[in-house]
């Protein structure tokens, strides 16, 4: 392989001074106060951070759940670690780069970029850079200090396909690499029109809109539905500001050497010394090399959010406007705005506008849903009005009251444990939503005994345990468990009885009775619902065998796709 000397045709000299190497990368004194400030910034927030369940239970009246305060630890750990660890790699480059910048000058810009060493005596031996690729790998530097972000893409795509090697983590990712690159290249071209720019970009976008998809797929299975929709809704502004910005193009550009001091060009593009000031332009960061875009198109950005981030404010108004089952779809998902129901008089709506209303409630009351705010009065209202009718009433109760059968098997003895979980309580404080448990049966087999107490919405809530008026029921009777022995191996079906029973204030504790044969005993003037759940259980042959089988009762599935 012939090498390149001085006088070859192909051979580039450096287009920077000295002083422009030296400065690039350099950190200045107040660059470094600034880093300093935000670092110790950053570590008083970590600490505040490992606080905060302990400085919030200062101004609170509950003490806040151990799960909690061990999430607020654990953040504050691992953002105090990243910040110490984002230090040690951001000093590590440093002095790499110190020691790096006087090696590319020296060789004339012959150093393979992700190699870091000198190719022009040999080639590297990871990727197969030498001194041929001289020119190409001196514009690759060079745009660094020149700000030419376009044209240092522009070389480093070209030396990824001269290289001759290349690892295969760099082969499986070369199309998505080369997606960006291409996006990178055309929204930092100055000389790019706004559809070379849009084109170019197109591949990028696609990948950008995949990767968030699959990143939502994964949140829908840790975070709430509502909660994660919630957070969507209000960043989509950012679908027409970003193709938007894309449009508009850089609002930076490389442009001819100036003086840093006074601004005044320099004649060449090697200066020793300013022209209008007598400034010395051999110092490291002396000369200053990028250009703001018009004053017209600098406008452009901040005009385009005051237009478009006043819609998220608006976003409630544009959607009560939308038809009632489009309205309905969203606001199931995104929660309605605050009070919403309060602004409803059910007395001048017709039933029709008021078993919509009231089916948009119970959709959003359910136990997984999004918590309606501060608006439970709506369907007490309606029954004043004369306008909620028996079938709303049961799919409210059925959708606030909701209960999991599962069957424990352990030491050869298995356990039914009916988990209940409740939504919002929407419906007239004088009629509570609560569960009753009736017992359990095996294969038909005749009932267990009834449990002598009833859970509602405040038994398992946490702030109403240590906040409401009624003492905190124990731990072990926020659930229904009943034994049921010795079951012989094959596969048994086991029923749990319930009631819903809505009745008395929720403040007041309700102690249900039972008739010989264990049937509940309905008291006067409460509204009382069949509950009845069901699961399959496998017994094992094994001594010491655990298996959980959950299964929703046929009515709190009916009552979830009713609600929806």
């Amino acid at each position: 392989m012939a090498d390149l000397e001085p006088g070859d045709p192909s051979f580039r000299a450096w287009t920077i001074s000295k002083g422009e190497w030296d400065g690039y990368g350099a950190a200045s004194p107040r660059a470094s106060w600034f880093g300093i400030a935000v670092s110790v910034l950053g570590v008083l927030f970590g600490i505040l951070l490992f606080f905060g369940a302990d400085i919030i239970e200062q101004f609170a009246t509950s003490t806040a759940p151990s799960s909690i305060r061990w999430g607020f630890r654990t953040f504050g750990i691992l953002f105090i670690a990243f910040l110490i660890s984002f230090d040690i790699w951001a000093r590590v480059m440093r002095r790499r780069s110190e020691t790096l910048r006087p090696l590319v000058w020296e060789s004339q810009g012959c150093v393979c970029p992700w190699c870091r060493v000198r190719v022009d005596a040999q080639p590297c031996a990871r990727h197969g850079l030498s001194r041929v690729d001289q020119p190409t790998l001196l514009a690759y530097w060079e745009a660094g200090p020149r700000g030419a972000i376009a044209d240092r893409a522009r070389a480093l795509a070209a030396l990824r396909a001269s290289a001759r090697r290349q690892p295969i983590t760099q082969r499986l990712i070369a199309p998505f690499r080369r997606a960006f690159h291409a996006s990178l290249i055309a929204t930092n071209d100055p000389n790019a029109t706004a559809l070379q720019r849009l084109r170019a970009s197109l591949p990028w976008i696609a990948v950008k809109i995949a990767v968030g998809a699959m990143l939502l797929a994964v949140a829908f299975l840790l975070v709430p539905r509502w909660a994660l929709l919630g957070m969507i809704g209000g960043c989509w502004p950012y679908l027409i500001i970003g193709p938007a910005l894309l449009l508009v193009g850089p609002m930076v550009r490389p442009g001819p050497p100036r003086c840093a001091a006074c601004g005044q060009l320099c004649a060449g593009d090697r200066p020793s010394r300013c022209p209008e000031c007598g400034a010395d332009l051999t110092k490291p960061a002396s000369i200053r090399r990028l250009e703001r875009a018009p004053w017209t198109r600098m406008l452009i950005p901040p005009l385009l959010v005051a237009a478009v981030f006043p819609l998220i404010f608006a976003q409630d108004a544009l959607i009560g406007v939308l038809p009632a089952p489009i309205r309905e779809l969203l606001w199931t998902n995104l929660r309605p705005p605050s009070r919403y129901w309060d602004a409803l008089d059910p007395a001048t709506m017709t039933q029709a506008e008021v078993d919509d209303a009231a089916r948009l409630l119970i959709a959003c009351a359910v136990p997984d849903g999004p918590k309606p705010l501060l608006d439970f009065a709506f369907l007490a209202r309606a029954a004043k009005a004369g306008k909620l009718t028996p079938i709303t009433t049961e799919a409210a109760a059925r959708a606030i009251v909701q209960a999991t059968l599962e069957i424990e098997e352990r030491d050869g003895r298995a356990t039914a444990i009916v988990q209940p979980a409740f939504g919002a309580v929407i419906l007239s404080h004088s009629g509570t939503p609560r569960l009753v448990y009736g017992g359990a049966s095996i294969d038909d087999g005749p009932w267990s005994a009834p449990a002598e107490w009833s859970l509602f919405h405040d038994d398992l809530d946490d702030w109403w345990r240590v906040n409401g008026q009624l003492p905190a029921l124990p731990v072990e009777q926020l659930e229904f468990r009943t034994d049921l022995g010795t079951l012989s191996p094959g596969t048994h079906t086991v029923r749990a009885r319930c009631w819903i029973v809505l009745h008395d204030w929720r403040f007041v504790r309700y102690a249900p009775a039972f008739d010989e044969a264990g049937e509940l005993i309905r008291p006067t003037g409460a509204t009382v619902y069949d509950f009845m759940l069901e699961a399959s259980f496998e017994a094992k042959t094994e001594a010491t065998t655990a298996a959980t089988i959950d299964s929703t009762s046929d009515a709190a599935s009916d009552a979830r796709r009713g609600s929806r």
